[in-house]
């Protein structure tokens, strides 16, 4: 059975809305209630969860205690799935030079007072990234922090704080100023994918 071609007409509005307003640095947020097909389900979340549980996690230091990752299939229906949101997003809005072939899969794990201090996604490591993906996995409802913030002028009030939902995507150039805030308690499972294509210039 052929695999079923995305209905992306649903996200037509984020191309004018990138016109009016030449906003380039701003994330998109794609809830998963107001997009319940274009964005990942409990089910698709859960296999991914169960897919990177089967890989032995490794351990990321940072300067704010690190995460556990995993490096799971660029393959999994769910991994496709995003990758393909992500580069019509791209289309509509960014329209950055990307190598649809040429891309990285994290499954990120926070807990135990695991956090990831502001950063970019495009550094000397990633020279190359252009654009970064972050979906939620699991249900942060009981999970105190593990907040994904975007850093805005240095005032922390002014920081813009992503909506907590299983399932959500949030699309945003690489060189975006963003953190993971500390987990005190429960736990935050991510999907990250970095895009590549030439350097900007």
């Amino acid at each position: 059975m052929q695999n079923q071609v995305p209905d992306f007409s649903e996200l037509q509005h984020l191309n004018k809305w990138f016109e009016d307003t030449y906003n380039f640095i701003m994330p998109v947020f794609l809830s998963h209630k107001e997009y319940p097909k274009l964005t990942l389900s409990s089910d698709e979340c859960k296999q991914l969860l169960d897919h990177a549980n089967l890989r032995s996690y490794n351990i990321r230091r940072t300067l704010q205690s690190g995460s556990r990752d995993v490096h799971p299939s660029n393959e999994l229906a769910p991994i496709q799935k995003i990758k393909n949101l992500a580069l019509e997003v791209n289309r509509l809005t960014y329209n950055y030079d990307l190598d649809v072939h040429d891309y990285e899969c994290i499954i990120h794990k926070f807990q135990n007072s695991m956090g990831y201090c502001f950063h970019r996604d495009i550094n000397t490591y990633r020279p190359y990234c252009k654009l970064a993906v972050s979906v939620q996995l699991n249900n942060l409802e009981d999970t105190i922090g593990g907040d994904l913030v975007f850093f805005e002028d240095g005032i922390p009030d002014n920081d813009l704080v992503i909506e907590r939902e299983q399932g959500a995507v949030t699309i945003f150039p690489s060189f975006l100023t963003h953190k993971v805030s500390t987990v005190k308690s429960g736990r935050r499972d991510s999907l990250v994918l970095f895009f590549f294509g030439p350097r900007f210039k």
